[in-house]
């Protein structure tokens, strides 16, 4: 409902000529997307959002590759 399922791509220095860099941020809440620390399996982690305030750590980086 509303803005909730809205999320707001932010660009971070870093980017490459392969890759961006973005944090991801949910309109509605003001709460950034990130990987979690609890794993699915070997290869897949939950995707959480940050409420604690303060800046988001490299977990919520998220990367984009260009296509060439």
């Amino acid at each position: 409902e509303g803005n909730a399922g809205i999320w707001d791509l932010e660009r971070v220095q870093g980017d490459t000529a392969a890759m961006l860099l973005f944090k991801i941020r949910n309109r509605k809440y003001c709460e950034y997307l990130y990987t979690g620390s609890s794993t699915l399996d070997l290869h897949r982690r939950f995707a959480v959002t940050w409420v604690g305030g303060g800046n988001v750590v490299s977990a919520g980086l998220w990367i984009f590759f260009k296509v060439l």
